[in-house]
């Protein structure tokens, strides 16, 4: 791993090349969301443009869908389950979940942005009230603010979260895969 923190603005993440051409043979999900990322502040090589074109034959909506249940999960628990609610917290848990939406109904990695995954769900009016409601909080700087809990979107990611958890039971993870293009791609990358 790879990590190097130049200020508090920015901080450098990443793998060898070994690793990472692993992690993505087995879908994971950080590594693709960096891959699908709207910024790219350097790019050298070919390497990751490569990776891309490869996303569509090693990508697993299976794995990828486990990956955001369990971070929902996880965040619920942690933040959710009391009382009072952080409003930033809120988005530890909703997009996830949506995350798990939008796989189920694309078939694809879902989008980075928690506007795109929010939109492009068919959700209840009221639902989506409350959630514009807590974007705004955080866009105005109030994501730090502790409220009340949300009944609305609490029963609302309960819900999901109990659909995904049955919905992940029948999901099949990819394991034959012709893994010769990553091998190609290593042996590239390094001569």
């Amino acid at each position: 791993m790879i990590e190097y923190q130049t200020s508090d603005l920015l901080d450098i993440n990443g793998w060898d090349v070994k690793k990472a051409l692993k992690l993505f043979k087995n879908s994971n999900p950080p590594l693709y969301k960096w891959l699908h990322s709207p910024i790219v502040y350097l790019e050298k090589s070919n390497f990751s443009k490569k990776l891309r074109t490869l996303m569509p034959k090693f990508y697993s909506s299976a794995a990828c869908t486990h990956h955001y249940l369990s971070m929902a999960k996880r965040n619920y628990k942690a933040y959710l389950s009391h009382p009072k609610v952080n409003v930033k917290k809120y988005f530890y848990v909703l997009r996830p979940i949506l995350a798990c939406m939008w796989i189920e109904k694309y078939k694809t990695m879902p989008p980075m942005e928690f506007e795109k995954l929010f939109e492009a769900q068919d959700l209840k009016s009221q639902f989506r009230e409350n959630v514009r409601k807590l974007l705004k909080k955080k866009q105005s700087g109030e994501e730090l603010d502790v409220q009340d809990r949300i009944k609305v979107i609490n029963e609302f990611l309960i819900e999901k979260i109990n659909y995904f958890e049955e919905y992940t039971r029948i999901l099949k993870v990819k394991r034959d895969i012709d893994v010769r293009p990553l091998d190609n791609l290593f042996k590239e990358t390094l001569f």
